[in-house]
């Protein structure tokens, strides 16, 4: 603690004599300034030199209390596992990685909000978003979060949350994505208490409602400059950060009553659809708006209720209506059209292979094929449909309920053309007898994919091989 006072007092030295030159300076003076000088008149200080010097002890105080009161625990986990170059999400890419300057007042005092931005090896845009102590981005550990320890917990860059910060690269390489959580643990990190609302929640474990926050962020496009929303009965505005129009709004849920604008019809939560559960994906509020709240939305540009106008580099704006389109409100503005062939079915075709090891709940499918065109970014990849015995057979046995259905499997990594890809599939509850029927599809992305980061790829794609397997 010394050292910082110390520290402290050089910078006020230092003040002072910027401020009144004439004022001593204690800490630099020599034996030979100290010899005996002609009388001068006494000298005082000017009151702008005294209210400065105050003011600057209030701040710089104030941050060395802030950041020495908040002692830092162990940083946030990767939800999704480590990063890695050719699989999933990817890896940031060092000169993407930002952590904005924007810093924006929690409700309740304490650590700013702030935003990181990168891209990934995979093509992916993503945003990170948490308080910020000592110029750095993380979470506290309040809400549940880390066993309530009161500690900052850094959030890493690579480190993502949901599935909904990240998003395909569009046409022109920018991403767009506009998240509204209106019931986020103030804390910054949704993992111990839930809002009202969530899936399985856990008596006793519903947040405060003194704890809770209500986010917009995203990123509105290289062309937008400013982000219009609602405070109740005004409104405010926000720059966008370039390069991809990033932006961040904080405040308490209902704070933003309504848009000024004339709303239309409320919003339904919009969720991208999933071929499948994303495990460890995170459990937000479903179902109608509560308390006239709209809980959580992901879509391509904003639709409200708290963004009411976003305004754009070429003096055009667009005033955000409700929508329940994954476009969103201002589709005219969202992402430029992906263009990604789909090769034809000579270029692709191979042999599938299948073999079964293990029964019951320890029963693995082992596919295996030989790629002919490869795999390298998110916007192509190869999925495996899997028919279930009862599929398309009339209605299902009493206790195979779980083999009346298909299984959709996507192959979420980088693919060298001429590799031999092995993937093995648990079928755990959907085992039984009967005749596996599996088809190998090569996807691509569409021209305008589904915001979020689960697998955007159409279907079915073209066919690249098929194989059955029959369980006596």
């Amino acid at each position: 603690m010394t050292d910082a006072f110390d520290r402290l007092e050089a910078e006020l030295r230092r003040a002072v004599t910027r401020l009144d030159p004439a004022a001593p300076d204690t800490g630099r003076q020599s034996s030979a300034m100290r010899r005996r000088r002609a009388p001068r008149a006494p000298r005082t200080w000017r009151p702008v030199t005294v209210g400065l010097l105050l003011s600057l002890l209030v701040l710089t105080s104030a941050a060395w209390g802030l950041a020495r009161l908040i002692s830092s625990g162990s940083p946030v986990a990767y939800r999704f596992g480590r990063p890695v170059a050719g699989d999933g999400l990817g890896v940031p890419l060092p000169a993407t990685v930002e952590l904005l300057p924007l810093r924006v007042q929690d409700p309740a005092g304490g650590p700013p909000w702030g935003i990181r931005v990168f891209h990934t090896s995979r093509g992916f845009g993503c945003l990170q978003v948490g308080r910020i102590v000592s110029g750095e981005l993380g979470v506290l550990g309040t809400d549940g979060a880390f066993a309530d320890d009161g500690r900052f917990h850094e959030l890493r860059p690579g480190v993502v949350l949901d599935r909904d910060d990240c998003v395909p690269l569009d046409g022109s390489g920018h991403p767009h994505i506009a998240i509204h959580d209106g019931m986020f643990p103030a804390g910054g990190l949704l993992a111990g208490c839930q809002p009202p609302g969530t899936l399985g929640l856990r008596p006793g474990h519903t947040c405060p409602a003194a704890d809770l926050r209500s986010l917009d962020f995203g990123f509105a496009g290289p062309d937008a400059t400013t982000i219009e929303y609602a405070t109740g009965a005004a409104t405010a505005t926000v720059q966008a950060s370039p390069p991809d129009g990033a932006y961040l709004i904080v405040g308490r849920p209902g704070e933003p009553v309504a848009p000024v604008r004339p709303p239309a019809a409320r919003v339904a939560p919009v969720r991208p659809p999933a071929a499948r559960p994303v495990p460890g994906a995170v459990r937000r509020p479903v179902g109608p708006p509560l308390g006239g709240l709209v809980p959580y939305t992901a879509t391509q540009t904003p639709v409200g209720p708290v963004v009411v106008r976003v305004d754009y580099r070429d003096g055009t704006s667009c005033l955000v209506r409700a929508s329940t389109k994954p476009a969103g409100g201002c589709p005219a503005h969202g992402p430029v059209a992906v263009s990604q062939p789909l090769p034809s079915p000579a270029a692709v075709t191979t042999p599938l292979h299948v073999t079964l090891t293990g029964r019951d709940k320890t029963a693995v499918l082992h596919l295996s094929f030989r790629a002919r065109v490869g795999v390298q970014s998110e916007r192509t990849g190869y999925s495996f449909l899997i028919a279930l015995p009862d599929w398309r057979h009339g209605p299902p046995r009493p206790g195979r309920l779980r083999c009346a259905t298909q299984l959709g499997l996507d192959l979420d990594r980088d693919v060298r053309a001429g590799q031999t890809v092995h993937f093995a599939a648990p079928l755990s509850g959907e085992y039984c007898t009967g005749t596996y029927r599996i088809q190998l599809l090569y996807r691509v992305q569409p021209p305008h994919p589904s915001p979020g980061g689960a697998i955007n790829l159409s279907y079915p794609g073209r066919l690249v091989g098929a194989a059955s397997l029959t369980i006596p």
